[in-house]
């Protein structure tokens, strides 16, 4: 089998693995693994090579991590979101609405 057989494997498990998961927050965590597991190889390097930069590297692969989830949220999720942010305004607003409109029939009833 040639490394690029291999490869798509091993990507076609990964997202298998990643879309497997049991809610949509357990997906954007799995997706992101790999900046995880790269960064704690990087950050093991740098702590043996240059200790005094291992808080910064600590810093932009927890960045990078969550630079990740945020476009894939971003990116499959927003828009749902936004729908859901707006249909919960709009409630809202009848809500405030037909409270007013209570309060108006009744001072007509009572007056």
């Amino acid at each position: 089998m040639k490394g690029g057989g291999l490869f798509s494997i091993l990507a076609v498990l990964f997202v298998g693995w990643v879309f497997i998961a049991s809610s949509d927050e357990e997906r954007l965590i799995r997706a992101c693994k790999p900046t995880q597991w790269i960064g704690g190889f990087a950050t093991s390097i740098v702590d043996l090579t240059a200790p005094k930069y291992s808080s910064t590297v600590d810093g932009w692969i927890d960045s990078l991590e969550y630079s990740c989830q945020y476009m894939l949220w971003r990116l499959f999720y927003e828009n749902a979101w936004l729908e859901q942010q707006d249909k919960m305004e709009q409630n809202m607003y009848r809500a405030i609405e037909n409270e007013k409109e209570k309060s108006r029939n009744g001072k007509k009833m009572h007056d």
